[in-house]
């Protein structure tokens, strides 16, 4: 199992150098995020039991995101998951995925691509401008939490 999780955690890294370097080249921002970020710092890697990545990018630079992959992404080694190109996408957050690679769950199978080894990437949107927006926007979040 420990092998494993090495692979996934290796194959990951692969995935987020390709990843930071599409960035660069197109002049978008992101950022680590979650667990990754703890692990950067605390572990100098991966915390040693996690399996994923975590990315966070402004909402903008996450739709000219999906714009340029389109585009550019290499169709052969990745697959950009996204509302835009998975019907049944229904999370919130991307993915950008190796293909070749299968990392999957009960309850996918609905879906047209089946998921591989991935990176998370969380669009980031701006709060609410003022006190008054903000009470509203705080209930209707906690609505569709619960």
């Amino acid at each position: 199992m420990d092998n494993i999780l090495k692979q996934i955690q290796s194959t990951e890294l692969e995935i987020l150098i390709y990843f930071d370097n599409f960035c660069k080249e197109n002049h978008l921002k992101y950022s680590l995020s979650g667990g990754t970020l703890l692990g950067a710092i605390r572990h100098k890697g991966f915390i040693p039991w996690d399996d994923d990545i975590d990315v966070t990018m402004y909402y903008k630079d996450c739709d000219k995101l999906y714009e340029i992959m389109k585009a550019e992404l290499d169709p052969d080694k990745y697959y950009y998951r996204c509302p835009q190109t998975e019907p049944y996408h229904h999370i919130i957050f991307n993915h950008l995925e190796h293909k070749g690679t299968t990392y999957t769950k009960a309850g996918r199978d609905k879906l047209k691509h089946k998921i591989g080894v991935f990176i998370d990437i969380f669009p980031m949107y701006p709060a609410a401008p003022n006190a008054f927006l903000d009470f509203f926007h705080t209930r209707i979040c906690r609505f569709w939490r619960t």
